[in-house]
């Protein structure tokens, strides 16, 4: 039996790579005009980034809102309760 051994050669990246690599994308003209509207003072690509790097907090923030609202709502719920009980009771003091 013969064996074979092959050396897989070792693949290196370049040594001028930054920890931060950029892709370029095709996007829209559209979308960066939108981009752009909700992204102030930054232009073009700026702008994109600016809005996928606030995008977690943007999300944090809307959950924050949404729990606020549902707070809101219970609270709702129990004055509509205690204005009937005082309803009720204000009845009962008009028939005396």
């Amino acid at each position: 039996m013969l064996s074979v051994v092959w050396k897989m050669p070792r693949l290196q990246a370049a040594r001028n790579i930054g920890p931060i690599m950029r892709c370029a994308i095709d996007l829209e003209s559209r979308l960066l005009k939108t981009a752009e509207l909700y992204a102030p003072g930054r232009k073009g690509s700026d702008a994109v980034t600016w809005i996928l790097d606030d995008y977690p907090r943007l999300v944090a923030e809307i959950r924050d809102l949404r729990k606020r609202v549902a707070q809101l709502d219970d609270e709702g719920a129990q004055l509509d309760a205690v204005l009937q009980e005082l309803r009720q009771i204000a009845d009962r003091i008009h028939q005396l």
